[in-house]
């Protein structure tokens, strides 16, 4: 997620970049937060994130990846998300249902039959019309990943 403040300071600065030509600009730095341990395949990803950011740029956008929650719960990050102290964050969607009550449908148990379905429902128009629900929150939903899926069952699990 990016705050919108973020988002409209970015396109400025990337429109800057494209004006000024030649002129070395100054290295943008994006805190990215999460509240998974390093090593953890989310975070492995937030770090190829980071790596191709600054190639990709050039090295003038650098990704600072927190890790673990050292920047705090997932709720004091949305807070920041939306202060303009941090430009992204990954969380589970669950998450933003004390932001847009809808999210919390995503917690449903037995939602989608299989992955494929779960993928046309959110990238389809009902994912972006509740992404769309945070921009009036301040926030900008980027994308979903999967956390994997509810299970439930009736008797305890035996090993023998």
């Amino acid at each position: 997620m990016l705050n919108k403040r973020t988002l409209c300071k970015a396109a400025v600065a990337v429109a800057a970049m494209g004006l000024l030509g030649g002129v070395q600009a100054q290295t943008r730095v994006i805190k990215f937060a999460n509240q998974n341990a390093k090593g953890h395949p989310i975070v492995q990803g937030m770090d190829k994130f980071a790596e191709l950011v600054e190639q990709k740029s050039g090295g003038r956008l650098k990704v600072q990846v927190f890790a673990g929650g050292v920047l705090g719960s997932d709720q004091a990050n949305v807070s920041a998300l939306q202060g303009g102290t941090l430009e992204m964050a990954s969380m589970n969607s669950g998450i933003l249902a004390s932001i847009v009550k809808e999210f919390a449908i995503y917690d449903f148990p037995f939602m989608f039959g299989n992955p494929r379905e779960a993928d046309a429902v959110l990238d389809g128009p009902f994912g972006k019309q509740l992404h769309a629900k945070l921009e009036d929150k301040g926030l900008v939903g980027l994308a979903y990943y999967e956390l994997g899926f509810r299970h439930l069952t009736k008797s305890p699990l035996k090993y023998s």
